[in-house]
């Protein structure tokens, strides 16, 4: 099976190994800045993000880690009508009463439980865990470890750092930012950074 994967950094790397776990054996890797070597053992590189016009044929994931240059991106290949799909890496667990959005990923050793619904490119990323009833809304980053409660609601564009831990249901806005470690409480507004270190929590608006 073939598959285009714009964006060959280290998360590129993560997103084609999942690819090749789930038995797509030829993998065509796309990005601005040509790093044919750091790829050469997962895929080809197949030359800048323009040239997947000529790959249209093909199903295609983002796997940039920047929310906003992956939704500048999918909303582009949405315009011109490629073919984006999701990964799920075999070791993780998902509910078959959960729902996984369009060009999202969800990496090795995560759970989500039932009634969940990861809307569309998103990155849960390893090891991390999302509990009943939530909703985790398009272009956020679930990094490593991070442990969600059940009910919780998080907004487009948010980033939630590794090792968070965040109660039942809270809600996250917009455009959030939470720190490494955070252990999240309370309701956070949108375009806010969250942060606590050894019990001291800053909220800091943009």
């Amino acid at each position: 099976m073939k598959l285009g994967i714009i964006g060959a950094g280290g998360h590129g790397k993560v997103v084609g190994d999942i690819a090749l776990s789930l038995n797509y054996n030829q993998i065509f890797y796309f990005d601005d800045i040509n790093k044919s070597k750091e790829i050469k053992f997962l895929g080809n590189y197949a030359g800048k993000i323009n040239k997947t016009k000529e790959y249209k044929a093909i199903p295609f994931i983002i796997a940039i880690g920047d929310n906003n240059k992956r939704k500048d991106i999918f909303f582009e290949l949405i315009k011109k009508e490629y073919k984006i799909i999701s990964l799920i890496h075999p070791s993780s667990f998902v509910s078959k009463y959960a729902k996984i959005g369009k060009g999202s990923v969800v990496m090795p050793k995560t759970v989500i439980n039932a009634s969940t619904k990861i809307s569309n490119s998103c990155i849960i990323n390893t090891s991390s865990s999302i509990d009943h009833d939530c909703s985790i809304n398009s272009f956020c980053h679930i990094c490593p470890g991070v442990n969600i409660a059940g009910g919780v609601k998080i907004g487009k564009m948010s980033f939630i750092g590794i090792g968070t831990k965040i109660i039942q249901n809270i809600r996250i806005g917009t455009n959030v930012t939470i720190g490494a470690g955070t252990i999240v409480y309370k309701d956070i507004s949108s375009n806010t950074k969250y942060y606590n270190f050894q019990n001291t929590i800053i909220n800091e608006k943009k």
